[in-house]
């Protein structure tokens, strides 16, 4: 059996370690902790970018290993805690303080103005991140115009970590946000170290109109691991054939690409631990749900623009929930859920509804509805079937492949269809239900187990073991 050593690319975990754990972050977590606790990988280390690898002190892996076994001590309880400038890693902790902060003023906006308040906070907080990493790049260019020198040939990454046994580096983060791709490249041609990434979308490439200004960075990573990535697995099959054609087109070589579908997230709910609260706060009300960040590319616009249309019509219609945090470009929308006199009352945005309250709106929703334009798979679609709702979704591939083709797909813009779908499971109980036993009887669920078994093996056989 091969004994060389595994490595876990911890620096997203670590420095999103005070967030919640939603999409890329949850997903990331939950195939870390399988690799560091329940799979063959016993003695798998973390490792963590700080211009190159370096290894993770003793505390470090203490509070990566409580991270994921979601044992982390609250937010408020971490503020002590030192911050080193010699560990530029640790003083990361002051961006989630400094979201916290926001937050906390954000709650004391009123109501009708609160969704502008953290659009603005988003946005602000992007403009940093991205004028941050721009100011970065524009010294390095001048400092290397100033000595007179060429960029380096073998990258300006050095690692602390031995790498010299070769192994398996298993990186699962936004490497497009940290790595250097030519340090990478020498660990899998001069060390041997086999680098396991994944593929979630291509979306900033093919879309880039609908992407908070990072298609470049995205188009790069993906570039450059056809170069050094020993496997990369993908998230849903559309995104598998995506990643070929982009090679294709690219002319570049093709990695080890495998497919490991998007598992259903469920979680027990609070109500049989406090039953004598509210589940959520439409308990006892007609409502249809959609879950994702509030962006434009969700195309939650649409939705209030039908929402609207109906009310106008004398159509009695339920209220819309929407549940997400406040992305970008949705200044419309929120003009219309605000200001659109027709939607007083029967639209809503939410962006503090935790995991639980979560659970009972899925579990109480009339049906769910997601209009998004492109996803690397659409887990709202898998969480509200594994909840046996109906989700009507978007014609884009990956829904279809999330819904396993069972549920109503309209395109994106295709408003008529979608007024009349959605009219249909408001007014035909019996419609619901019809779709609601197809998922009993034909929707095959998948466990997060039967996920991370699945990338374990993958892992597993590119070492040789089995």
């Amino acid at each position: 059996m091969t004994t060389s050593p595994v490595y876990i690319d911890a620096t997203m975990m670590y420095r999103w370690r005070d967030l919640a754990p939603v999409g890329i972050v949850r997903l990331e977590r939950m195939l870390n902790a399988h690799i560091r606790f329940r799979s063959e990988f016993a003695n798998a280390q973390y490792v963590l970018w700080d211009n190159g690898y370096r290894p993770a002190t003793a505390s470090e892996a203490g509070l990566l290993d409580r991270v994921l076994t979601e044992a982390t001590d609250p937010p408020q309880q971490h503020s002590g805690t030192s911050l080193l400038p010699s560990d530029p890693i640790a003083s990361r902790r002051v961006l989630p303080a400094l979201r916290r902060a926001g937050l906390r003023t954000i709650a004391h906006v009123p109501g009708h103005l609160r969704p502008f308040a953290e659009q603005a906070m988003w946005s602000a907080a992007t403009f940093g991140v991205e004028t941050t990493r721009y100011v970065k790049l524009s010294r390095q260019r001048r400092a290397t115009r100033r000595n007179g020198a060429q960029p380096s040939t073998d990258g300006t990454a050095r690692h602390s970590v031995d790498f010299s046994a070769g192994g398996d580096l298993i990186a699962l983060g936004l490497g497009w946000e940290y790595l250097d791709h030519v340090a990478m490249y020498r660990l899998r041609h001069d060390h041997g170290v086999r680098i396991h990434m994944p593929a979630f979308d291509l979306i900033p490439v093919t879309m880039p109109q609908m992407n908070a200004g990072q298609s470049h960075l995205v188009h790069r990573y993906y570039a450059e691991m056809a170069h050094y990535a020993d496997t990369v697995t993908s998230i849903s099959q559309a995104t598998a054939d995506a990643l070929n054609d982009f090679y294709e087109r690219e002319q570049l070589p093709v990695p080890h690409l495998v497919v490991n579908p998007l598992p259903g997230f469920e979680s027990p709910g609070r109500s049989a631990v406090a039953s004598n609260t509210r589940r959520h706060r439409f308990e006892n009300d007609d409502f249809v749900l959609t879950v994702s960040t509030v962006e434009v590319r969700k195309n939650h616009l649409m939705l209030v623009k039908v929402w609207a249309e109906c009310i106008r019509d004398g159509i009695e219609m339920p209220r819309l929930v929407i549940v997400g945090r406040i992305g970008w470009d949705v200044n419309e929308l929120m003009q219309w859920v605000f200001h659109a006199p027709e939607l007083e009352g029967k639209c809503v945005i939410l962006s503090d509804v935790d995991d639980d309250e979560l659970v009972e709106l899925y579990s109480d929703a009339m049906f769910t509805v997601f209009p998004s334009r492109i996803e690397g798979w659409g887990l709202p679609i898998t969480e509200s079937l594994t909840y046996g709702k109906v989700c009507i979704h978007s014609t884009d591939p990956a829904q279809v492949e999330a819904s396993q083709g069972l549920m109503p797909a309209i395109h994106p813009d295709d408003f008529v269809t979608w007024k009349a779908e959605i009219v249909r499971a408001v007014s035909e109980p019996d419609y619901r239900s019809e779709l609601e036993t197809l998922i009993s009887e034909r929707y095959q669920r998948r466990t997060p187990q039967e996920y991370c078994e699945t990338f374990a093996a993958i892992v597993a056989r590119r070492r040789g073991i089995g």
